[in-house]
């Protein structure tokens, strides 16, 4: 138990607690606390650089930057990792040194070597790419071995024939601006999505979405939405109950409890 000036003696536990509570509302304001004590700093550093973004936007998203020099002592701590732009070597070092990375995303052009690297990744299960880039890269077998791992997709373009080599895939996005047919193929090659996202750019989350589906496109898994990528990637990675993932989840649900209802309802009546 730690004593408060005021003399309250707060548990551990609690007081942990209301510390990561306070680092995760405000993360700006809250790295002030990581000076309060050690113990406060052992506890808040894995929850400062679980998310981290590389962008040149710097001051945007100064809260969740690692600098290059803390890497070889925080970046087993990084779990959720943007990188908008960067040299080559200072990608490398950021795959060096995240090993636990679970969640990776870079919208632009990726050389071979880089993306190996990226699939090698022990722990990667959620990957965002400009696929498009890497359809004529020769992928190393433990590279393909990998992306077998991946259950999270989110292309900014893609020739669904590569969507083969994700078969453990269950969440799926793809930019809206293709025939139905082409969503329907997908659809049919892979039986085990839960969540399709169609997705087109907005300045905010969701201000579209088509809740009877697309036309053409009659399954219950396709959900229509629209939001800026890198506001949408951040509230996945940080876990916010409104982020895409979560928030197509739970219409997809609603339209399949809404089909059981009415089977259920059909049977009774028959």
């Amino acid at each position: 138990m730690k004593v408060s000036p005021a003399g309250l003696v707060l548990p551990l536990e609690l007081e942990h607690i209301i510390l990561q509570m306070a680092l995760e509302n405000d993360m700006t304001d809250a790295k002030n606390l990581l000076f309060v004590a050690k113990y406060v700093f052992d506890w808040l550093i894995p929850i400062l650089y679980r998310v981290v973004i590389l962008s040149r936007s710097l001051n945007a998203y100064l809260p969740l930057h690692l600098p290059i020099t803390k890497l070889p002592r925080y970046g087993r701590y990084v779990q959720h990792l943007f990188i908008e732009s960067a040299p080559d070597e200072i990608i490398d070092q950021y795959l060096e040194f995240c090993p636990n990375v679970t969640d990776f995303a870079y919208w632009t052009t990726l050389t071979e070597p880089r993306i190996n690297s990226v699939v090698r990744l022990p722990n990667l299960i959620q990957l965002g790419l400009n696929f498009h880039d890497i359809l004529d890269i020769r992928f190393t077998p433990s590279a393909l071995a990998a992306f077998s791992k991946i259950t999270h997709v989110d292309a900014e373009a893609l020739d669904v024939s590569f969507l083969s080599h994700f078969p453990s895939l269950t969440h799926l996005v793809l930019r809206f601006d293709h025939e139905p047919d082409m969503y329907n193929d997908v659809l049919e090659r892979h039986p085990r999505l839960k969540v399709f996202i169609l997705w087109e750019y907005g300045n905010f989350l969701f201000p579209k979405l088509e809740c009877n589906g697309i036309p053409g496109v009659n399954d219950a898994r396709v959900v229509h939405l629209k939001y800026g990528t890198m506001q949408n990637w951040k509230m996945n990675a940080l876990g916010d109950p409104q982020n895409s993932w979560a928030f197509a989840e739970r219409v997809v649900e609603e339209r399949l409890a809404h089909t059981r209802a009415q089977k259920l309802a059909d049977h009774e009546d028959a």
